[in-house]
């Protein structure tokens, strides 16, 4: 259930990043169901990560969106570039092979009337049964944070959204977390973490949903297992280094649910294939650990090269 909202407090418009990188296609069938979620006060950011491949700038006026362009890779960086660019207190963030369903961004909004929340996040239905699934969650009921907790389950960078004050607070993305970057992966969870860490508080939406098109083959499923465990290690590693006995927690729970439980289940199945992506996903950990425990930290990022 939504809370009411306080004596005076309104729903806040929200400008909604999507950041893309040579997938000027799925870019192109995403935005309209973006669109179709904004309110007239709502604001649309199309942020081209580097791409070789032309159109995006067109793409972005033909749907009303405002485009940013970064001449560096990098997903972190290219979300940055919109919160930079963004005037709004809220910035929701989806990817460009998601489809928002209808309500999605209403519902994200009604939460932000707690002054408290800094996040909020939502379920990522899959598009098909079929083949290795990226990216999903489909808990159903509401779900409220506000202690450190372990972000595995939260939620995923393609359904999310924050208070922007928060993020500026906490010193944006980690540029070194996330798809382009050095360590492939993580920077949501971080992101949630550390909001968390900061006092702040957040919430799982089940209204908030929107579907997660299904398009890579098992050896790019296997490698994104491989980019999901480099940022999950360097990430926990991370939470170590300011607090050794919470990130000592993350890490063991890590291990439990997302290696052991997974290559139980494969061992019972026999299921080959979960095993190879479990054990993928192990090794990518181990190396993201070994990186983070070497690689300096400024505040709660990793420092910049």
């Amino acid at each position: 259930m939504i809370d009411s909202p306080p004596t005076g407090v309104h729903d806040p418009p929200i400008t909604v990043v999507v950041c893309s990188r040579n997938r000027a296609e799925q870019l192109a069938e995403a935005l309209p169901a973006v669109v179709a979620n904004l309110g007239s006060s709502d604001r649309l950011i199309v942020v081209d990560s580097a791409s070789r491949e032309d159109g995006y700038e067109d793409l972005a006026k033909r749907s009303g969106a405002q485009y940013v362009r970064v001449d560096r890779p990098g997903l972190s960086r290219a979300r940055n570039a919109g919160i930079r660019a963004a005037s709004t207190s809220v910035i929701a963030f989806t990817d460009d092979d998601c489809r928002p369903k209808a309500g999605w961004l209403d519902a994200i909004r009604a939460h932000f009337r707690q002054t408290q929340v800094a996040f909020v996040t939502g379920p990522t239905f899959s598009s098909s049964a079929d083949g290795p699934q990226a990216s999903t969650l489909e808990r159903a009921d509401v779900v409220r944070y506000d202690a450190p907790a372990d972000p595995h389950g939260m939620g995923h960078g393609a359904n999310m959204a924050f208070r922007r004050a928060a993020l500026v607070e906490l010193g944006l993305f980690d540029e070194a977390l996330g798809a382009g970057a050095s360590l492939r992966s993580g920077e949501d969870a971080d992101m949630l973490y550390r909001c968390l860490e900061a006092g702040w508080h957040g919430v799982y939406e089940p209204s908030a949903a929107l579907v997660h098109e299904q398009w890579r083959d098992r050896a790019e499923y296997l490698k994104l297992r491989w980019g999901y465990g480099l940022g999950t290690g360097a990430y926990r590693v991370k939470v170590v280094k300011r607090s050794p006995s919470r990130g000592a927690r993350l890490l063991a729970g890590s291990m439990w649910r997302q290696i052991t439980l997974p290559v139980l289940r494969s061992l019972r199945r026999r299921d080959p294939y979960g095993l190879a992506g479990a054990l993928v996903w192990a090794a990518g950990m181990c190396a993201g650990a070994l990186v983070a425990a070497v690689r300096p930290t400024e505040r709660s990022t990793f420092r910049s090269r």
